[in-house]
């Protein structure tokens, strides 16, 4: 429905001014795509919320003035609808129920493949402070840096739905979600890491 809103809108009903004609001109492009890039990190559910967001972006982030109609115009408001409907339809196909299943399919094999792995960023400290743990245990997990994959955000999406949360890190032994950084180094703590690993708990340094 969304969609077939934003492909009815023409020269004549384009959602400004009711009575007159409107030249849209000085457009920012940059921020508009932003915020069509920004919006397709949500998931499928948020398809609607996507659309509208573009929608108020032509009405917040383009200067609109008021002209005399003409074909000049209509034509650059037909090319600008044009674009819209260009950017929904990249947020449609980026947050498509197919792409979701494979990231999830993707997370379930990576986990059930690897004794330990952990989902972080390179740049932020809590995962460092993970990695650290299994440093102490000698042990190396296998580790997914979401800032440097291209479907960084959409497995982190993904990661979301499937654990509750969105933040990194996220920790897997053995197929079992341990948590996040302070989970892990309590578990770390508490010897729970070294008996899910099989190794013999020692003393532990404060992390």
């Amino acid at each position: 429905m969304a969609l077939t809103n934003l492909l009815r809108i023409t020269p004549n009903n384009f959602p400004f001014q009711h009575s007159t004609r409107t030249k849209i001109t000085n457009i920012t492009l940059q921020k508009f795509t932003g915020t069509v890039i920004k919006s397709s990190y949500y998931n499928w559910q948020n398809f609607t919320t996507s659309s509208k967001l573009i929608r108020s972006s032509f009405s917040e982030h383009h200067k609109v003035q008021t002209s005399t109609s003409s074909p000049e115009m209509d034509g650059e408001i037909t090319r600008r609808r044009s674009i819209a409907v260009m950017m929904l339809l990249s947020v449609f196909l980026a947050a498509s129920p197919a792409s979701a299943s494979s990231e999830a399919d993707f997370i379930k094999k990576t986990i059930s493949s690897h004794t330990i792995v952990i989902f972080s960023k390179s740049y932020c400290p809590y995962c460092r402070r993970a990695k650290e743990v299994f440093k102490e245990l000698n042990q190396e997990p296998h580790i997914i840096e979401l800032d440097e994959r291209d479907d960084g955000f959409s497995i982190q999406d993904a990661l979301g739905g499937i654990v509750g949360r969105r933040t990194v890190p996220q920790v897997f032994i053995n197929g079992k979600h341990i948590g996040g950084s302070d989970d892990t180094v309590e578990a770390y703590q508490d010897g729970e890491l070294a008996k899910l690993l099989g190794i013999e708990s020692a003393d532990h340094d404060d992390l």
